[in-house]
């Protein structure tokens, strides 16, 4: 195992966030999760681009599978490693996004939550302009209205995930 598929796979551990790949639901959520985290300033080493159902990483679908045939085999490397306080820290407050009242979020809520923020950190989409957001949503194929849009960047900014994308803290 690499450090990067042991810093992925730690993420999961400290997010409390289960690690499953047996449907396409679960895989969906591992791209997302990992992809959220990244955008908390979690540095995992994955480039994402987009794709059907939002931000995508082709090496990130490599490594799961990996560490999951590595888990199947009783291995669990990244045990043995933890994250730094501040990187703890920035999980935990992650985790009141990927993991609300302590239940997994559903794989279409965190497609909702990075599909947003990846319009809005790639394509420099103000958070502000929730009508040029829905736009640019919809054209690259989510049937998100503004409501919905709009919901998303309430919670991508009250768990911090905004602050560094426009340059100013807009949690509240």
């Amino acid at each position: 195992m690499d450090r990067r598929q042991i810093g992925m796979r730690l993420a999961f551990d400290v997010l409390g966030v289960p690690f499953k790949l047996d449907t396409f639901n679960h895989r969906l959520a591992v791209q997302k999760v990992v992809y959220l985290a990244q955008a908390a300033g979690i540095h995992l080493g994955y480039d994402f681009h987009w794709y059907l159902r939002g931000p995508y990483s082709p090496d990130l679908t490599r490594d799961v599978f990996a560490v999951d045939a590595e888990a199947g085999e009783g291995t669990n490397e990244w045990a043995r490693w933890q994250f730094d306080d501040q990187s703890k820290a920035r999980l935990e407050e992650l985790s009141s996004i990927v993991r609300p009242r302590g239940n997994p979020r559903s794989p279409a809520d965190l497609e909702r939550l990075a599909s947003v923020h990846y319009v809005i950190s790639r394509q420099g989409v103000s958070p502000d302009d929730h009508t040029r957001l829905a736009e640019r949503v919809r054209a690259l194929g989510k049937r998100y209205d503004q409501k919905v849009v709009s919901a998303a960047v309430n919670e991508l900014s009250q768990c911090g995930l905004l602050k560094d994308v426009v340059g100013r803290d807009r949690s509240r």
